[in-house]
């Protein structure tokens, strides 16, 4: 499946939008540079891997809020939607949930929770694969900052702290300005609060809002185990009592069965 450019600018996707994201001290004054701010911006993502990281007893929680604007073909107005999400992530064991998914991930095992269907799949993490690798993400990533333009990079007072908004502006292939993809940033207290991807004309989507609403460590929760299918599979192997009646697709064997 082809990852969209939203997904990878977001944490996580569903992995990106996820992540702590401290940054170094903004000045008043001067006014950053367009490099400095942009070296700013490749400072804090150098921290989407935190969560990768293997603290005794400690997870990275992240609970943030997406909110998705769609052209209506024909229409002047949009469509809206928004998924309240919550993510822990230690190492390669990590906990993702939304009001419709709910995913659970360890070194081997993917199991994901559809509500809508009443469905459970369990799929096999590929071999030699325990995630995204961050090195190409980071390459990629860094690169589209470098590419992309500053539209403005500036300190504002917003209830008497301060923040910092950066706009980028990502030329397109065809070399249509009016296509072009511009992704905003808003940065408060060494994190980042929000970011908006503004697409051009023509493309289904019109806004993507990430906004960021904790962003901590905290005690290691009994979500995140070591085997991903104890979370919804017994000792005997059946659903557990919170999904009975869920239908059981195990995408590890040729079996599918309603438990």
């Amino acid at each position: 499946m082809a990852i969209p450019l939203s997904a990878l600018w977001s944490a996580g996707c569903l992995w990106a939008a996820t992540l702590s994201l401290p940054l170094a001290s903004f000045p008043t004054a001067p006014i950053p540079t367009a490099d400095a701010c942009k070296q700013e911006l490749m400072n804090a993502y150098a921290h989407l891997q935190t969560g990768q990281q293997t603290v005794n007893g400690k997870a990275f929680y992240v609970h943030f809020l997406s909110q998705t604007a769609y052209r209506i073909p024909g229409q002047d107005g949009e469509r809206q939607s928004s998924v309240d999400a919550q993510l822990y992530t230690s190492g390669n064991q990590v906990y993702f949930h939304t009001p419709e998914v709910t995913m659970w991930q360890d070194g081997q095992f993917v199991v994901s929770v559809i509500q809508r269907q009443h469905t459970v799949f369990i799929t096999r993490v590929l071999a030699g694969k325990k995630g995204p690798d961050p090195g190409q993400f980071t390459v990629f990533r860094d690169s589209l900052i470098r590419q992309s333009q500053v539209a403005f990079c500036r300190t504002e007072q917003v209830q008497n702290t301060t923040q910092q908004h950066l706009q980028l502006v990502l030329p397109l292939a065809g070399g249509n300005r009016s296509s072009n993809q511009k992704l905003e940033f808003w940065l408060r207290e060494h994190r980042v609060q929000k970011m908006v991807i503004n697409y051009g004309p023509g493309m289904p989507l019109s806004r993507l809002t990430l906004s960021f609403l904790k962003q901590q460590w905290v005690d290691k929760p009994e979500k995140l185990t070591a085997d991903a299918r104890a979370q919804i599979l017994d000792k005997t192997g059946h659903l557990r009592p919170a999904y009975q009646g869920y239908r059981l697709v195990d995408q590890t064997s040729v079996t599918q069965t309603r438990k």
